[in-house]
């Protein structure tokens, strides 16, 4: 299994910050829609071309937390 930082660092930045918010959103309130990705500041084309690669992310990232705690 590939360790979360390798995947942070050779992602785009775009998927990084969106993976952030995910990442924030579901610890905070269990969920993260693209209604809430778009309040977050990124737009309908934004999630659309980089929401399945921040997801995947964000869902690898939150393994690792739920793992460490």
């Amino acid at each position: 299994m590939r360790h979360p930082s390798s995947a942070r660092t050779k992602a785009p930045a775009i998927v990084r910050r969106m993976a952030g918010h995910i990442v924030r959103l579901t610890e905070g309130n269990g969920t993260c829609t693209s209604d809430d990705l778009r309040n977050a500041g990124f737009t309908a084309g934004e999630i659309a071309a980089h929401g399945h690669a921040a997801r995947d992310l964000a869902a690898e990232q939150l393994r690792h937390l739920n793992v460490a705690a």
